[in-house]
């Protein structure tokens, strides 16, 4: 399991708060500059997982596998096919469209606005690809 640590780095031109569970820079953070939060942390701290490019942007992988990337100022992740459709029917998420016309079952496209929910997500869809290995 993930959780957010007290010794995360900070971001540039952003102020995060570990005890509050949050990041902003004038306010609000961008998902790229959550995700980057993310990513730094999960990669230093956690054996299993490493970051690469998925479709021209910087994801992260386990075993080989992407779990999750921003794209277009969102965040994308794998989850089991009931989960996306689940996030999708709760207005939480849309679809991911990997550019051929048609959604890819596994993905969903979401916009986290603190730090909590982009480190769940990710969470999640870290689990869910470890467990597929």
């Amino acid at each position: 399991m993930v959780t957010l640590h007290p010794t995360w780095p900070r971001l540039v031109g952003a102020r995060c708060n570990p005890e509050e569970r949050t990041c902003k820079s004038n306010g609000v953070a961008s998902v790229k500059e959550l995700f980057d939060v993310v990513t730094e942390h999960l990669v230093a701290t956690d054996e299993r997982v490493e970051a690469g490019k998925i479709l021209h942007s910087e994801g992260l992988k386990s075993g080989g596998k992407f779990f999750a990337f921003t794209r277009h100022g969102e965040l994308v992740v794998k989850l089991p096919r009931e989960r996306v459709t689940q996030l999708i029917a709760e207005g939480t998420g849309s679809p991911f469209d990997a550019g051929k016309g048609r959604p890819m079952r596994e993905w969903v496209v979401l916009r986290p606005t603190d730090l909590a929910s982009c480190t769940g997500h990710v969470a999640e869809a870290l689990e869910f690809v470890a467990g597929e290995q």
